[in-house]
């Protein structure tokens, strides 16, 4: 969701924070919010239902649409920073190498891709570290083909 904080306030026991965004309020522990009304954030609304049957909505997962950071995003880019690039190079030369012994196959009606493989290399994607675009799709190609190819009964 996409709107403009209008207010913020702090709940009567000091452990939660309200902020109303386009009018709805939510429920968060993200205190730099408090000084950020009037800024636009993009953001993933969760609602918590109580026994009682009540229910808050959370306001957890956030960006501002004009800075592109929080506070804890930017201390995540910092640290990325100072990681050493991993050696995707070795993947692609390595995949290039095996498909350059593969003689080209005649063309054949499209096949379906595997959307357990697909869904899992997604997620381990995510675990990369982030580069160029050309480097996310190498990653994930690479690893759509090792779990495409994954035989459950090898223990490693």
């Amino acid at each position: 969701m996409i709107g403009t904080i209008q207010a913020a306030r702090k709940s009567k026991s000091g452990q939660t924070l309200s902020i109303q965004i386009e009018g709805v309020w939510y429920t968060s522990k993200n205190w730099e919010l408090e000084q950020a009304v009037n800024r636009r954030v993009i953001f993933e609304p969760s609602v918590q239902s109580f026994p009682d049957g009540g229910s808050c909505t959370w306001l957890n997962d956030y960006v501002f649409e004009d800075a592109q950071t929080t506070p804890a995003a930017a201390a995540m880019n910092q640290a990325m920073a100072q990681q050493p690039t991993p050696p995707v190079e070795a993947y692609q030369q390595s995949y290039s190498a095996q498909q350059a012994q593969t003689p080209p196959a005649a063309p054949q009606a499209p096949v379906a891709p595997n959307k357990d493989a697909v869904i899992g290399a997604l997620a381990l994607c995510k675990c990369c570290t982030p580069g160029t675009p050309e480097q996310v799709f190498s990653n994930f190609v690479f690893l759509y083909h090792k779990l495409n190819g994954w035989d459950s009964t090898i223990p490693y």
